[in-house]
C-alpha cells in the first residue's frame, strides 16, 4: 500500500548520501500512536504486527541499496499510558539485532500532570529509565539513545526543579548507564 512512498524515500536518502538515523515507529509500546502494538491488536498480535512492519520497511531500504541509514528502535518507558500487560513486553516487539542499529528510550518527567495524586512524586531519572534500560540490555548490546525532557516546575512538596533533575540525570548516566 505504501511501497511507492517507502521506495521513493529510500532512494532520496541514498542519493543524499549522508548518515541518517531513522527513529521509525518510535514509542511502539505506548498506546497513543496508530502504529503502536496497543492500536494494532494488543494481546491479539499487536507487537508481532509492529515487528513485521519494522522488518518490512528496513528490508525495503536495504533491498534498494541504501547503506547510509541507521535504524533506531525506540521504546517508551513505563508510564500511565503504556500498557503493562505481559503481551506488551519489549521482547515481543524485538525484530532482532540484524534489523536494528541503535536502541532508544523515550521518557519524560511530567509529574504534576498526574491528577490522581495530591502531591505527585518527583520522578527520578532511574524511575523513568532504569527498567527499560535493563530490558533493552537483555535484548542487545547495541548503543542506546535516551530521549528525555522534564517539566519546569517546583512546589512546596518538591522544591527542586528541572535544573536539579538534569543534574541528577547527568550523574545517573555517568554512573549507572
Amino acid at each position: 500500500m505504501h511501497d511507492a512512498y517507502i521506495d521513493q524515500f529510500a532512494q532520496d536518502v541514498r542519493r543524499w548520501g549522508r548518515r541518517l538515523l531513522v527513529r521509525f515507529l518510535y514509542e511502539f509500546n505506548a498506546s497513543w500512536y496508530v502504529w503502536s502494538g496497543a492500536k494494532n491488536g494488543g494481546a491479539d498480535g499487536g507487537p508481532q504486527k509492529v515487528r513485521r512492519v519494522w522488518q518490512y520497511v528496513v528490508g525495503r531500504f536495504r533491498a534498494s541499496g541504501v547503506t547510509n541509514v541507521e535504524w533506531v528502535w525506540c521504546a517508551h518507558e513505563p508510564s500511565a499510558l503504556v500498557p503493562l500487560e505481559p503481551w506488551n513486553a519489549l521482547e515481543h516487539y524485538w525484530p532482532g539485532d540484524e534489523w536494528v542499529d541503535w536502541l532508544g528510550i523515550d521518557g519524560f518527567n511530567f509529574h504534576p500532570e498526574n491528577p490522581e495524586r495530591e502531591h505527585p512524586a518527583l520522578l527520578a531519572f532511574d524511575d523513568c529509565f532504569a527498567e527499560t534500560y535493563r530490558a533493552l540490555r537483555t535484548l542487545s548490546d547495541k548503543p542506546i539513545q535516551i530521549m528525555t525532557g522534564s517539566g519546569e516546575f517546583t512546589s512546596e512538596h518538591h522544591p527542586t526543579g528541572k535544573a536539579d533533575w538534569v543534574v541528577d540525570m547527568s550523574t545517573r548516566l555517568r554512573d549507572g548507564y
